[in-house]
This record gives C-alpha cells, structure tokens and sequence, in this order.
C-alpha cells in the first residue's frame, strides 16, 4: 500500500450537514443578504462548522449532504416514504447549494452522492473508518444513528452542549442497546420519515417488549407474548413492521472514498471567500 493509505486518523468528523441546515432554517428567523435572500441555514451551518472546529481539533472531518433524489432505494421498498413531507422551501434549496460551496472554498472535505441519503453515507463513512481503528464521532441529532453506536463510533448531538452518546447514554436515553436500536425504530415508526411501525406501540412499549424478548422477529413470531389488542395489531402489521424495519436500516454498502486523504481538512481557498 503507498504511504498516504497509512496516515492514521485518530478521529474522524462526520456531519450531518443537511440536518445542520434543516434546523438552522427553522430555528433562525429572518435573515438576509443584501439582495432579500435568506441566509438563515447557511449562516447557522457556518457557525456550527466553527464550533465545531473551535471545541474539538478537528483534523479529519467530512460534511454528508443528501444526494439529488436521495429517496429512490426507500421509496421503492415503500412508495409511500417521506410523501407527506412537504416541498422543500425554495429559499432552503439555494442555501445547500451555497453551503456546499462553502465547503469547497473551505476545504472542507463533503460528500453529497447522487440517490443516496446522507444517513447511509455517514453510516458507510463510519463502518469504513471503525474498520481502521479510527473513532467515528457522527454529528447529527438523527435517533436513526444510534444504531451505528459501538467501540469505534459514537454520536455527538453538538445542539445539546456537545453531548456524546457512547452505547451506554443510547441504553439511557431509549432503553434498549444499539443493536436494538432498528427494531426500536421499526415498532415506533417515524412521523417525520412517514414509516408506519405498529399501530399504537410508542416508545415505553417498543423498549419493554425488546427488554424482555430481545428482537423484533421474535416478538412477531411469537405475537402470544403480547396480550389481547396489542396481540392483535401484532398479528396483522407483521408485515407493515418488517417493511418499517428495512426503512430505518442504514445502508452501510455505499460506495465512499476509503483513503484517509480525502478527509483531512487542508487550507481554505481564502482569495475566493467573500
């Protein structure tokens, strides 16, 4: 191997970018440039990326954006995935354009491929880097990536005064474990994703019953173990909650750089920042 495939990455960075710019659009209210247009998301994803940089010394680090029509692979497992949500905001979509922009004048290395969410790539970028001994820190405050949580991979809500969620505060928070973690998701179901999970079954439920009989499949296989309506729901949304369990699944398989190269922050192109 050449000897750039050897620089060792002690920690590497994973941002959630388009989380970051979601909420910063709708937590930030009324702000603009010269011209009228919004800058409300690019200016708190800048400012989380500075903080970012300030708190922790970040050598290796890549922002993950959604690629362009990121929903396909889930959409055709479940047409009716994320159809609720509404269009995105047309002064939101200029704002990802000019923050990954950001990032290459920057040098700040991203990642936004094409059919892919940006979940699946941070997933993937954590497997590949967990697999070189590296600690994967995921910045997002996605509950969908606790279950990426191990040794190797933690998650750091950075909107929470830097909170890191290591396998044990995943355990406090929802009380199951990280391998858990998708069949907690695939009984719950998701508002915001529009996955269905079971009918009624909130978060107290899922975990006590994952408590006791350890997976999904076997609480399906075994609907006895669950008396009278929840039984019920059980025996007809088998189902509906295997269909949910493979939305909420992050697909570790993306095809994503593996050399230690591309993740290291290099000198900002400074003569284009304005």
């Amino acid at each position: 191997s050449t000897s750039r495939h050897k620089v060792k990455m002690e920690n590497l960075y994973i941002i959630d970018a388009s989380g970051y710019l979601y909420r910063s659009y709708f937590a930030i209210r009324n702000m603009t440039n010269g011209k009228g247009e919004s800058t409300n998301a690019l200016y708190g994803f800048i400012r989380s990326l500075l903080k970012l940089r300030k708190d922790f010394d970040v050598v290796h680090c890549v922002a993950v954006f959604d690629g362009p029509n990121n929903s396909k692979a889930r959409e055709e497992i479940y047409p009716a995935y994320k159809a609720h949500r509404e269009k995105m905001p047309p002064d939101l979509r200029y704002q990802i354009e000019w923050a990954r922009k950001y990032c290459e004048l920057m040098n700040f290395p991203l990642l936004n491929i094409p059919e892919v969410e940006a979940d699946d790539v941070m997933g993937s970028v954590a497997l590949w880097a967990s697999s070189r001994n590296t600690q994967s820190i995921l910045c997002t405050s996605d509950k969908d990536m606790c279950q990426m949580v191990n040794g190797n991979i933690c998650i750091l809500n950075t909107h929470k005064d830097n909170l890191f969620i290591h396998a044990k505060e995943v355990q406090e928070i929802y009380g199951v474990r990280p391998d858990q973690i998708i069949d907690y998701l695939a009984i719950t179901g998701d508002a915001s994703d529009n996955i269905p999970g079971l009918s009624g079954f909130g978060p107290k439920t899922a975990a006590s019953l994952l408590q006791e009989h350890g997976t999904l499949e076997y609480i399906l296989d075994h609907p006895e173990v669950v008396s009278g309506k929840k039984r019920e729901v059980i025996e007809k949304e088998a189902d509906k909650a295997r269909v949910s369990k493979k939305l909420v699944t992050i697909n570790t398989g993306v095809e994503i750089p593996q050399d230690p190269e591309f993740y290291r922050l290099k000198e900002p192109e400074t003569t284009l920042l304005k």
